[in-house]
């Protein structure tokens, strides 16, 4: 971070100015949910997979956008085409869609009563965390950006299964790639991430890196089962 911007102040985020994008940002992601819902209404694709998954369905297409804007804001920031600054930028939409992924799950309490838990303290991670940012974190934030380079792969995996498609070449090719693309972006790198900033002595970042290291490996696990039982 260089200075004062729109979103940092005194090299922090600013809480206030951060919350009024949040908020504008959880309108766009009910309209783009919105959007998608009244898409799919009659979609055959949707009829391919239990009624009770509907909903699911339609929040994992959320987060593969959210996941893909993402993506392209931090793979620009490692690859030096954007600045800390125009990546923190970034940071109210996702915490943004953390919020409006709580509500949706919650409100369908039942069909995500399985993931709650786990969802909720990452998305409980999405919404806080970034009031943990500074210049000394802002590549812990690039780094964990990174972990949603494998959600369109997941949420593939995802359909496929639950469209019973499991015995087709494309589930199987892209179950490997994202079990393969998981362990490393997701289980390494959120370990190696956690090590780092235990060096640096940040307790907080470094408190947060465990437990999404923690959620990473756990979800790899349920990867894998997934897999076994196809």
């Amino acid at each position: 971070m260089t200075g004062n911007t729109w979103l940092i102040k005194d090299d922090r985020v600013n809480p206030n100015t951060f919350f009024q994008e949040v908020f504008v940002f959880y309108i766009f992601w009910w309209m783009t949910y919105n959007k998608v819902n009244n898409t799919l209404v009659n979609s055959s694709l949707l009829n391919r997979i239990p009624k009770e998954k509907h909903v699911e369905a339609k929040t994992r297409i959320i987060s593969s956008m959210h996941a893909i804007i993402l993506t392209v804001g931090t793979t620009g920031y490692l690859l030096d085409y954007i600045d800390s600054d125009s990546l923190i930028q970034f940071i109210p939409l996702t915490s943004a869609f953390g919020m409006f992924d709580m509500t949706i799950i919650t409100f369908n309490y039942k069909s995500f009563q399985k993931s709650y838990i786990s969802t909720g303290i990452h998305h409980f991670i999405l919404i806080l965390g970034p009031l943990t940012i500074t210049r000394e974190t802002i590549a812990t934030i690039a780094q964990a950006g990174i972990f949603e380079t494998t959600v369109p792969l997941i949420d593939s995996c995802w359909y496929l299964y639950n469209a019973k498609l499991t015995n087709t070449l494309g589930f199987k090719i892209n179950s490997v790639i994202a079990l393969v693309v998981f362990f490393i972006v997701r289980v390494v790198n959120s370990v190696h991430m956690t090590y780092e900033n235990a060096w640096r002595d940040n307790i907080v970042v470094t408190f947060l890196s465990f437990i999404l290291s923690v959620l990473n490996i756990y979800w790899f696990k349920s990867l894998i089962g997934m897999y076994m039982r196809t």
